[in-house]
């Protein structure tokens, strides 16, 4: 790692960046990480060869301490070895040159007329602007217009089928109403025979009654002389 208190070191370090798309001291780290963990994962690989190698012979914990320190020890030497290795790479791989400028650094002259040109698309392009938010603004006004209208119909038409629905269930009635009177017609003429012959039988019977009463009427009444024994 670089003394970060030196400013020219600093600047150094923010230019790569810039330049590179990322920090030097991110690459080194990286880097470093990657191969701590590969030599991590070969030497747990290791152990667990020599376990089943010399099983019987060292117990599990014995060589587990032994392998904590040989890690230990391995990761320092492969930290040291990449910490000359960033340093090495970050003082002449991923080092920018003074004599080398990013575009957005290059000094560009102006003069008056680039000035005015630049105030004149400047103004330009707020003018487009401009007529693009008011074109929004009436385009938003004109649809939340279309909005409501389509709104308008929307109800328009729930009450035109609420319409229809009760005109349909005022027909059905109707309907069910005519059938029943047609049922009572037809139940009323299946009978009018019927009622027609009694009441013929009827005014027979009371003809006949009225017959027998006049001839009892007109014979004379006899009275019978009871003998006493």
């Amino acid at each position: 790692m670089e003394d970060l208190n030196d400013a020219k070191t600093i600047s150094q370090m923010e230019y790569s960046t810039q330049f590179f798309g990322f920090s030097p001291d991110a690459f080194v780290d990286t880097l470093t990480g990657v191969a701590t963990n590969i030599c991590e994962e070969n030497l747990k690989s290791a152990q667990r060869h020599i376990l089943k190698c010399f099983e019987g012979k060292v117990t599990e914990e014995e060589l587990e301490r032994s392998f904590e320190r040989i890690t230990e020890r391995y990761t320092e030497g492969t930290e040291k070895v990449f910490l000359k290795f960033g340093r090495f790479i970050k003082n002449n791989l991923l080092l920018v040159p003074e004599s080398v400028a990013l575009p957005e650094d290059k000094d560009r002259p102006q003069t008056a007329a680039a000035d005015e040109a630049d105030r004149v698309a400047a103004e330009n392009k707020l003018t487009r602007l401009r007529a693009a938010l008011t074109h929004s603004k009436l385009k938003r006004a004109v649809l939340a217009g279309k909005v409501r209208r389509l709104q308008q119909v929307r109800e328009r038409q729930k009450k035109l089928v609420r319409d229809a629905h009760n005109a349909r269930n005022a027909s059905r009635a109707v309907s069910v109403f005519c059938a029943e009177i047609q049922e009572v017609q037809s139940v009323k003429d299946s009978l009018r025979p019927v009622l027609e012959e009694g009441c013929n039988q009827e005014q027979l019977s009371c003809c006949g009654i009225k017959r027998n009463l006049e001839r009892e009427s007109d014979q004379p009444i006899a009275t019978k002389k009871m003998k006493i024994a």
